[in-house]
């Protein structure tokens, strides 16, 4: 059974996408229910509200007028930043097991550090391009080997 772990798109307004990342059987269709939730994904920044200003053009004080009406909801997230919060054990013991992450996550695991893989294929010394999901496995191994944790394979 392989396993495959994707962006499920799950609020479905039209400027305002969020994704959940989750674990998945890779011969499911996109809308089934997923093995496990792991964590979610907001790729629209944090934007940091204008000042609100009067009619002649002033800066209205915070303490007179009260607070922005546009604040930013996200109290955690920082303003101009992504927001993406994952349960990275989940993430690692799945990719331990064989899971292979879509493109867009691979991506997204190579920014926070989990993977060190060139997403564009290398090749080998002998002409032959090295698959993506050896590459991803062999990225996976070493990252376990440098935490210091035995391999799945032999455990």
């Amino acid at each position: 059974m392989a396993i495959r772990l994707r962006l499920s798109r799950h609020a479905l307004t039209r400027n305002n996408p969020s994704y959940s990342l989750v674990a998945t059987r890779s011969s499911s269709r996109p809308t089934a229910q997923p093995l496990e939730h792991l964590g979610d994904y907001s790729p629209v920044p944090v934007v940091q509200p204008s000042p609100s200003r009067s009619p002649n053009g002033r800066v209205r004080p915070a303490h007179e007028w009260g607070a922005s009406q546009f604040a930013p909801r996200s109290g955690h997230a920082q303003v101009g930043v992504k927001q993406c919060t994952w349960n990275l054990d989940r993430v690692r013991f799945w990719l331990s097991q064989g899971a292979i992450p879509s493109k867009s996550v691979e991506r997204l695991l190579v920014q926070a550090g989990v993977l060190d893989t060139n997403p564009r294929p290398a090749q080998t010394g002998t002409g032959l391009v090295v698959s993506r999901q050896r590459r991803i496995n062999e990225a996976v191994r070493a990252a376990e080997k440098e935490r210091g944790e035995v391999p799945a394979a032999q455990r």
